[in-house]
């Protein structure tokens, strides 16, 4: 068989702990040797808590998954940590959040410079910032607010939508 991908190994070791100080030795990471035994322990009580929880996956496959991916949870994607902070499109905030500027919210609920603004909530839980979705009503597509504390929801019943 050819193979011309780093992570396709074939092992030749039958316990965890061969198997690891290989891959590790041919994948690379970290300097296989004493001082990567607590690497080696801790991923190996990964590897059984994983299998204890899912179903049973060769360590080999499990490893190099670790190694490439960067996380334990074989066969699932990580989530994107980078924009774990928010839910909806940033440059969509809801008129009815504070993180709106009052030239949005006067544009979008179609008010005039005399007219009062609605009052404004933090559109924020938890260090999560709620914006808008794109969101369809039948035929109508547009923005959703998904703020579940929004004082459009909360006075209508409904969510906020823009189209």
């Amino acid at each position: 068989m050819s193979c011309k991908d780093k992570y396709c190994i074939t092992v030749s070791g039958t316990t965890n702990e061969e198997i690891w100080k290989e891959i590790r030795s041919l994948v690379g990471g970290t300097n296989v040797g004493t001082d990567s035994e607590v690497l080696m322990n801790s991923e190996i009580n990964d590897y059984n808590l994983w299998v204890a929880d899912n179903w049973p996956v060769s360590f080999d496959k499990w490893l190099i998954w670790r190694i490439r991916i960067g996380t334990t949870s074989y066969g699932n994607l990580p989530r994107d940590k980078k924009h774990d902070d928010k839910v909806g499109h940033c440059y969509a905030p809801c008129p009815y959040s504070i993180q709106s500027t009052d030239l949005r919210t006067r544009h979008l609920l179609n008010l005039t410079e005399i007219e009062a603004l609605p009052t404004k909530v933090d559109h924020e839980i938890a260090g999560t910032t709620y914006y808008m979705k794109t969101s369809s009503r039948g035929s109508k597509w547009g923005f959703e607010c998904t703020y579940i504390g929004c004082t459009h929801y909360i006075l209508y019943g409904k969510k906020y939508f823009y189209t």
